[in-house]
């Protein structure tokens, strides 16, 4: 195994964007950029300070081996290039959760040039924690003491240069909410880069643990050197903490390695029988007790005056009997601003769309090349691109709750539910990022600890409506409905409640077990920046927009081929829409027809729209864009809702059977990959397949026949 960095891991590829953070007459040309490492806990403001570092233009990538993304950018500090590497917010280098893991493997393989470790000042204990640890691995580190206006708030006052003076480390206080401390940052990161000294640390520990490692250390050193890429004292802590990845990456415990696993297990075996705890439990506890004592010299607490403001608003908002109800209200409210205020702008798209459609039409002469731009791409694509608004609000309404700590809140408040139906509190964090898509969400899952959740957690995420749901339900309900927010509400609330649901038959009938404890810090409520909001909201409608220009134009024109070819005889008098039944769409959507006519949606077009929307479900709307809007009609900028309203096929009962089905049915070809990445198998895929279509065909079938015998059909 390769542990160091590599010309093609770190500039194998040209940045997509680069600027000059300082000024050098004869910049030096390095091999490749110097890697720093942004590492910190979660809510620490480590993104933030990344996004400022990098003035918000950075490149998204994968860590190498792993699904988890990468962020980076490439930045011109003093005359030399610099990669800055988002790593994953965690709290310790184990590798209990999968973000730990990555943020472990990455920083072992690459081998970054430096750490830039972001501490939260309001809870410098557990960022110390982690800050030790790095300096145990031996690496060259500079700390940034984050939210130091919060820490001054709460009364506390910490000795920044005696906290530098004692673990050698340069630490520089900042805000990176507002930019207060920046320039200082890239100063001494200019420094670090030019001098990046590793500190002399040794972490203090009891003369018995001291003995182990001086046992371990000569038999580590006789290997064939592939133990000493780390430093060996913390190579023989790890081994003596049951450290499995790495005794696995060293191959401890084989036929030429007996002398080497028997003392490991004799030392750990004696250090319980010493301490009566596993030497894990005692190594961490000394982290803790020497960070607590870090924190003891260093921090003054200045009395406060009762509660915090996040405390009172906390007795409000998180209380038993006021805190759901609340965050259900809250929930709404975000459906009502992104239907409401993106009502306006999306005609406006819609009329550039169509205006767009009438030019093309007059330009092009009739025949199939006018048919495939108008139809296929500008009809296509135009009908998803059109509920970008509705997409955009709904993020930084998002982003808004995100960034203002309250989803947090939401999480620790939905706890009380989820608890009882076998889903983990943490669990909510990945189901909330489901409304945004569900390919993160599932990543999102490898907080969870235990496997047991985590797959419980990644199968269920698919019912969370997604934004790429989003643009069928806005056509949808736009065009059969008066009132959007309730209808809209009603499918998010139905697919929370088929989610808790599933859980909880996953865990009575699949995976049966006990349940890890719920922990979750709350951070304090902060108030949102635009630029942050903004930036939130971006690369999500960003992302979205690339989607529209590549995968779903690219299958706007399959769709349009498949709907088009071949065509009926030349001695056919068939013309218009029942030409399409001779096309290969109009097959499949005819051999489908019957299975779909039960719950209210018996029409050839909508089988073909079902089964593309498989590879993204805003393809559903593409694909009926392309099946709907033919001759006069594309001119129109409303030409689909109208369409579809000219159509005895849809009524507000058949309209909203569809989007039950949309909701529940199979997933999209990304989030099975995904799913089939971190779970490991491909039998929970099938899993997931079968269940969520028998599903959604089951509960589309009880809302469009209970309609009828209702009377609403």
């Amino acid at each position: 195994m390769n542990l160091r960095p590599t010309q093609s891991d770190s500039a194998s590829s040209p940045p997509e964007s680069r600027y000059n953070l300082g000024e050098s007459d004869c910049p030096i040309p390095v091999p490749r950029p110097f890697t720093v490492a942004l590492a910190g806990t979660p809510n620490c403001g480590k993104t933030t300070l990344f996004n400022r570092i990098s003035h918000l233009r950075h490149k998204v990538a994968n860590y190498p081996g792993a699904t988890v993304e990468k962020r980076s950018a490439i930045v011109r500090l003093g005359g030399r290039e610099m990669e800055i590497v988002d790593l994953p917010g965690i709290y310790s280098l184990g590798t209990e959760s999968q973000d730990e893991l990555v943020t472990r493997e990455f920083c072992l393989r690459q081998r970054p040039d430096l750490i830039l470790a972001v501490l939260d000042a309001t809870n410098l204990e557990r960022g110390l924690y982690l800050l030790l640890q790095w300096l145990e691995l031996g690496f060259p580190v500079l700390a940034a003491l984050n939210l130091w206006d919060e820490a001054q708030a709460l009364g506390l006052r910490i000795r920044v240069e005696r906290l530098s003076q004692l673990l050698g480390v340069h630490i520089i206080p900042t805000v990176a909410r507002t930019g207060e401390g920046l320039g200082a940052l890239l100063k001494a990161l200019e420094e670090a880069a030019r001098n990046p000294a590793v500190p002399a640390f040794h972490l203090p520990l009891e003369p018995p643990v001291e003995d182990e490692v001086a046992r371990l250390v000569p038999l580590l050193e006789q290997r064939d050197g592939s133990a000493n890429r780390y430093p060996l004292d913390w190579v023989a802590l790890k081994l003596l903490e049951g450290d499995s990845a790495l005794a696995g990456e060293l191959r401890v415990g084989g036929e030429a390695d007996d002398l080497l696993a028997r003392e490991i297990e004799a030392g750990a075996n004696r250090l319980r029988a010493l301490y009566g705890q596993p030497p894990a439990i005692l190594l961490s506890a000394r982290r803790h007790e020497y960070a607590r004592d870090l924190v003891r010299q260093v921090v003054a607490v200045v009395p406060r005056r009762g509660p915090t403001r996040s405390d009172r608003i906390d007795r409000l908002l998180v209380s038993t009997w006021f805190g759901l109800p609340f965050f259900l209200v809250v929930t709404y409210l975000v459906f009502e601003f992104a239907f409401t205020v993106g009502r306006a702008p999306m005609a406006w798209i819609e009329a550039g769309v169509g205006a767009l459609s009438a030019a093309l039409m007059s330009m092009l002469p009739p025949g199939v090349l006018r048919s495939l731009i108008v139809d296929g791409v500008v009809g296509g694509v135009g009908g998803v691109i059109v509920f970008l608004p509705n997409i955009l609000l709904l993020f930084i309404a998002m982003a808004i709750l995100e960034d203002s700590g309250y989803m947090a809140r939401g999480a620790a408040i939905m706890d009380r539910l989820m608890s009882r139906v076998g889903l983990h509190g943490k669990s909510f964090i990945p189901m909330m990022i489901g409304f945004g898509c569900n390919v993160p969400a599932i990543m999102a899952a490898r907080t969870l600890e235990n496997r047991r959740d985590r797959l419980i957690t990644m199968l269920v995420l698919p019912m969370m409506s997604c934004g790429a749901r989003l643009p069928v339900y806005v056509l949808f309900i736009s065009a059969f409905f008066t009132r959007g927010a309730p209808v809209l509400f009603s499918i998010y609330l139905l697919g929370i409640f088929m989610a808790v649901i599933s859980a909880l038959v996953l865990r009575r009938i699949v995976f049966r077990g006990g349940r890890t404890p719920f922990v979750l810090e709350l951070p304090p409520y902060r108030l949102p920046t635009l630029r942050s909001v903004l930036l939130h909201a971006w690369d999500h409608a960003w992302m979205y927009l690339k989607k529209a220009g590549t995968v779903i134009l690219l299958l706007s024109v399959v769709v349009w081929f498949l709907s088009t070819y071949p065509r009926p005889p030349k001695t056919s008098d068939v013309r218009g829409p029942a030409a399409l039944r001779y096309t290969v769409a109009g097959t499949v959507g005819s051999l489908i027809e019957p299975v779909l006519r039960p719950i209210g949606l018996g029409d050839w077009k909508v089988g073909v729209a079902l089964v593309s929307g498989f590879a993204a479900k805003e393809v559903v709307v593409a694909s009926f864009a392309t099946l709907y809007n033919v001759g006069e009609a594309a001119e129109r900028s409303s030409a689909l809702r109208d369409a579809l309203r000219r159509d005895p096929l849809w009524t507000p009962l058949s309209a909203y059977a569809l989007m039950v089905f949309v909701l529940l049915y199979i997933p999209c070809l990304p989030a099975m990959v995904m799913l089939r990445r971190e779970s490991g198998s491909r039998k929970w895929v099938a899993l997931e397949i079968a269940y969520t279509t028998t599903l959604a065909y089951t509960v589309a079938l009880i809302v469009y026949q209970g309609g009828k015998l209702l009377g609403w059909g």
